[in-house]
């Protein structure tokens, strides 16, 4: 999923701010309301991840700017080394709908030059994707069976990745098109005849050009892990190495069911294009694989890979992952209505490395608090104190310490 890039050196452009409004020369000088609204709203929302603020602060600068104005607020931008503008719009219309939000109640509705701005910077970074889901496919056709775990680990998370890519982009595309026609009853005043052409294509075409692009992910997705079975039921029977030995286990007991369960779809609902996929005999043969891995692995290893892999996995969620609000360290506010806001988060697209806590690096430490930890701290806590009654030879007599309880109600619960 997507994360933005925070620039060591953003509040620089702070000073770059200032020093625009005091440069004579500069090839279009931005108004102090519009300085204002980069340093006080949007770039605190850059720096902290505030996808919504990011929206709506940009929104109104993109309404208020001219041409040469945007250009110079983007020149700005790419010496402290963030993306251009539009860049950071559609990566954060993009979060939006990601984590499972209702853009057109959360956000404001896009001016349309916006609209012809964002149009123009999905496609360019639609071909990006896409650039990546050939290099993936690449990379998958260069694979063996003698290929090792890190390598099919690496193929299947960097096709999980581009799932998720692609299906913000399916989300984008109908997004899109749902923004121009709600406008359709308005002229579109000052508008180039380039803008107007990117207006009109066809969104449709679009949205079924990445579902088809999906589709052939997930089919790569589902060679590398029956690639992976065969390298897994070929490591149990030679090799005594604990560590392969619980990654080989793993393999077994989390993509066995998952391949079958695809390959066992009815027949009208699998359309693969992959000969490997296609083959008649490819069904028994993976269910000899699994069975014959089940054995040499045995229940024990089975049952403990399987809890270190899950445990492994929502400890990363809670260390890695980061939501929409809070800097990241809250889910949105729909999460408590919603099982669909519930449970995404936004992924880094490269996991960092966790390091030892001696070792004077940052790399692998996240650039917030944990979330639990972060929630208990700030919510606010009531202190009940009660005095201790005691009963002493029939009589009731008042002890004058104090029994302090304390009672917490959480105003959100994440």
């Amino acid at each position: 999923m997507f994360r933005f890039g925070i620039s060591a050196c953003a509040l620089n452009l702070l000073f770059l701010v200032g020093a625009t409004t005091m440069c004579p020369d500069a090839c279009a000088e931005l108004s102090r309301k519009q300085l204002r609204e980069i340093e006080s709203v949007f770039l605190p929302a850059y720096q902290q991840g505030e996808t919504l603020s990011i929206i709506e602060s940009l929104d109104r600068l993109m309404r208020q700017m001219s041409d040469e104005q945007a250009a110079e607020f983007d020149r700005m931008l790419g010496q402290q080394q963030i993306p251009k503008s539009t860049h950071v719009m559609v990566r954060a219309r993009m979060e939006v709908v990601q984590m499972q939000l209702d853009p057109r109640k959360k956000l404001p509705r896009p001016s349309w030059q916006e609209l012809a701005l964002t149009v123009s910077e999905s496609e360019s970074q639609i071909a990006a994707i896409t650039d990546q889901v050939a290099a993936h496919e690449d990379l998958l056709k260069a694979s063996a069976e003698e290929g090792t775990f890190d390598q099919f680990e690496s193929l299947i998370w960097d096709a999980h990745v581009l799932e998720q890519k692609l299906g913000s982009s399916i989300k984008l595309a109908k997004y899109l098109a749902s923004m121009v026609e709600g406008k359709q009853h308005l002229a579109k005043r000052d508008l180039e005849p380039d803008q107007r052409a990117l207006l009109n294509r066809d969104f449709s075409d679009l949205e079924k050009q990445l579902t088809d692009t999906l589709a052939g992910v997930r089919e790569r997705d589902l060679i590398a892990r029956i690639k992976r079975l065969t390298h897994a039921r070929k490591i149990l029977d030679t090799t005594s190495e604990l560590k392969d030995r619980y990654l080989a286990a793993w393999s077994i007991d989390f993509d066995g069911p998952l391949v079958m369960e695809e390959l066992q779809r009815p027949s009208e609902e699998i359309n693969f294009h992959s000969d490997m996929l296609n083959d008649d005999q490819l069904l028994a043969q993976l269910e000899e694989t699994i069975e014959a891995g089940m054995t040499a692995a045995g229940e024990l290893l089975l049952t403990k890979s399987r809890h270190l892999h899950v445990g492994l996995h929502w400890w990363t969620r809670g260390r890695y992952g980061m939501g929409p609000d809070a800097m990241g360290l809250l889910k949105s506010a729909e999460a408590l209505t919603s099982d669909a806001a519930l449970f995404p988060l936004l992924m880094p697209e490269t996991m960092p490395e966790a390091q030892p806590s001696q070792e004077d690096w940052l790399g692998g430490v996240p650039e917030y608090n944990r979330r639990h930890q972060f929630i208990w701290a700030w919510e606010n806590r009531s202190i009940l104190a009660s005095p201790k009654i005691t009963k002493t030879n029939n009589s009731t007599t008042r002890n004058f310490q104090r029994q302090v309880t304390s009672e917490t109600q959480l105003s959100r619960f994440y």
